[in-house]
């Protein structure tokens, strides 16, 4: 039987004589020649033992290699292989992988103008691990569609991955009127995470009472829960907070020389300092420039820098939440994973 007749079940046909042992040595020692048809079962199990795929039936001669059909199965991860072989052996008929469920990370979508101001609130979309999606631009926009920042199509993977959709607009068009709550406050200590959707948790609990400026609001259109971007990597969801106006945004955002208090009034205290003079590149999306900050998790301030831009470098900045940021000499703030140095 060959590979492409249908039914692995089949019982291959001998080649040779109809009795392969027949000429066995008296020693009892086997010879490869005497073994070309050794068949091995590759199935694609849970942890369960339920079949997540049809198995496949491979065939070889006596130590020869085998080479397992792997298999990428959405939604899911191999964690294991029982009976494990790298030859065709005697003494084994079948090798299990093992999967394990496994839920992806989120994808974001961004659609924005030129300027960097939303045209919709940012969605929130979820799949099945190592399945595929493709995003397309705004109906409505369609004919302003610019460009945007990553490949649209690809594959839901463990990492949060993010989409920037920009957009020319002609007069008239106008972009999405945010509310005028922009500040949240911590009715009791509050949980924060490195994404959305409860991603990885940080050490650090935000304390009661503490207020911060929201830059993103999300919604999840599955479980409608809302989540609150703070700045940088920090995320919290909407249970047990207060929305408000922020207290402490001027209403223009400067470089100021009190940033000795700015950073003593920092929710996570400043664990290194490295205040090395040097210089060095910005590294970002061709298309999409990235923020600046009064401090971090401050304010953003107005000017953007884009992709390749030669900075100096003032200092460099480790908190006690493991985040990283620069100090320019303008005296802004970035944070340390879009600087080539």
């Amino acid at each position: 039987m060959s590979l492409s007749d249908g039914d692995p079940t089949k019982e291959r046909p001998l080649t040779s004589a109809a009795d392969p042992t027949a000429a066995v040595p008296a020693t009892g020692q086997v010879t490869r020649r005497q073994h070309q048809d050794l068949a091995v079962w590759i199935r694609y199990l849970d942890s369960t033992n339920h079949q997540l795929a049809e198995p496949r039936q491979i065939w070889g001669a006596f130590r020869s290699e085998l080479n397992i059909p792997w298999q990428t199965i959405p939604g899911y991860l191999l964690y294991d292989i029982r009976h494990y072989q790298t030859q065709f052996l005697l003494n084994q008929a079948e090798i299990d992988l093992i999967y394990t469920k496994q839920l992806a990370a989120p994808l974001m979508v961004f659609h924005e103008d030129e300027a960097g101001q939303l045209l919709v609130p940012p969605l929130f979309i979820h799949g099945e691990l190592n399945r595929r999606y493709a995003i397309e631009p705004l109906a409505e926009y369609r004919q302003d569609f610019v460009r945007v920042d990553h490949d649209p199509q690809g594959l839901f993977g463990q990492a949060v991955q993010q989409l920037h959709f920009q957009y020319r607009l002609t007069a008239g068009q106008r972009t999405l009127d945010l509310p005028r709550d922009n500040a949240v406050t911590m009715r009791q200590a509050k949980q924060a995470y490195l994404a959305p959707h409860y991603g990885q948790p940080l050490e650090w609990p935000l304390p009661a009472g503490s207020t911060w400026q929201i830059f993103t609001t999300i919604k999840n259109p599955q479980d409608h829960s809302i989540w609150f971007n703070l700045g940088g990597d920090l995320w919290i969801d909407s249970l047990n907070t207060q929305l408000r106006q922020h207290p402490h945004l001027p209403t223009q955002a400067t470089p100021t020389k009190k940033s000795r208090n700015l950073l003593a009034a920092m929710p996570f205290a400043v664990m290194t300092r490295d205040s090395t003079v040097r210089r060095g590149q910005i590294k970002a999306s061709p298309s999409f420039p990235i923020s600046q900050w009064t401090f971090p998790y401050g304010q953003v301030v107005a000017q953007r820098l884009a992709d390749q831009t030669e900075v100096g470098i003032k200092c460099l900045l480790t908190l006690e939440n493991g985040s990283q940021w620069v100090q320019l000499d303008s005296g802004y703030y970035i944070e340390m994973k879009y600087l080539l140095n």
